[in-house]
C-alpha cells in the first residue's frame, strides 16, 4: 500500500524519533511537514498557544536539529538551495556551522 505524503512524514519522524525528541521542538511543529518547513523558512512557528523558534533552541537541541535537518534534506529534498530555507541558513551561519546540502551525506559539523 502506498502512503500519502503526511503518512510518509510521520514514518520519517518515527524513524528518527530519538533525534527529533532531542530537538526540543513541540509536537505541533514536528507532526506536520508543512509546519516544520515553515520553521526552516521563517525561523518561527506559532500554533495556538505554542511557539517554536530557531533562536530559542539551546546548543544541544540545535545539534540534534542540525542532524535531523541534514537527514531531512537527504531523504526528502533532491535539491536544497540555501535560499529555500533562509531562516535555517541564517541560523546555521549565526551558530558557525556549514549548511548541510544534498551532496553531503554525512551530518557535517554540528
Amino acid at each position: 500500500m502506498r502512503l500519502n505524503r503526511h503518512d510518509t512524514w510521520l514514518n520519517f519522524c518515527e524513524k528518527y524519533s530519538v533525534l527529533l525528541t532531542e530537538t526540543g521542538l513541540s509536537r505541533t511543529v514536528t507532526h506536520s511537514e508543512y509546519r516544520f518547513r515553515e520553521l526552516l523558512e521563517t525561523a518561527r512557528v506559532e500554533v495556538s498557544c505554542s511557539q517554536d523558534s530557531l533562536a530559542a533552541i539551546n546548543q544541544s537541541e540545535w545539534t540534534a536539529l542540525y542532524k535531523f535537518v541534514a537527514v531531512f534534506f537527504r531523504e526528502f529534498e533532491s535539491f536544497v538551495p540555501e535560499d529555500l530555507f533562509p531562516a535555517f541558513r541564517d541560523e546555521v551561519q549565526r551558530r558557525g556551522n556549514r549548511f548541510p546540502n544534498s551532496s553531503s551525506l554525512k551530518f557535517g559539523r554540528a
